[in-house]
């Protein structure tokens, strides 16, 4: 039985099972598939854009005369991280932090295109192709930089808070 003469409510013995039974306990509410892609829409787009920029990475790399194999390998991580961070920037509608990142890749994803074109029409050594695989390395890296500053920086000024609870 519970002391109620003390300064706060004591009941050193536990009276009765019903504390941790777990049949009085009501089910957790099941979710829609929207609010299951909502919650989930930052790492959804973050993976998308890994896979995104990753192939944007490798096409860079297929467009050099001599091919480095360790290119794969060491720009793979950088990539899946910034794809991830750019997908909870805006996931989180933090998009002026993720605009500069965005924007690098989007002018990447443009040179790439216009050295594909030019890979289309010459053969062998080139050197505006090679000008323009160094420029959109310079790009790729740059919206990585930024991306991931971005997310730091979203994480410094506002950190992700538990939801409230729904009570």
């Amino acid at each position: 039985m519970a002391d109620l003469t003390a300064k706060a409510p004591v009941e050193p013995e536990k009276s009765g099972a019903y504390l941790h039974d777990r049949s009085r306990m009501p089910e957790a509410p099941a979710e829609s598939r929207a609010q299951l892609l909502k919650r989930h829409t930052g790492l959804i787009a973050g993976l998308l854009l890994a896979l995104g920029l990753t192939a944007m990475m490798i096409q860079t790399r297929a467009a050099w005369e001599t091919h480095r194999d360790w290119v794969i390998a060491a720009a793979l991580v950088p990539m899946a991280v910034s794809g991830v961070a750019l997908g909870y920037l805006f996931a989180r509608n933090k998009s002026e932090l993720a605009a500069l990142g965005a924007v690098a890749f989007v002018l990447a994803g443009v040179v790439i295109t216009f050295n594909i074109l030019r890979g289309v029409d010459t053969e062998g050594q080139d050197n505006l192709r090679d000008a323009m695989s160094i420029i959109t390395a310079v790009f790729l890296g740059i919206g990585v930089i930024c991306s991931v500053a971005g997310y730091f920086l979203a994480e410094i000024k506002d950190p992700t808070r538990a939801p409230e609870p729904q009570m």
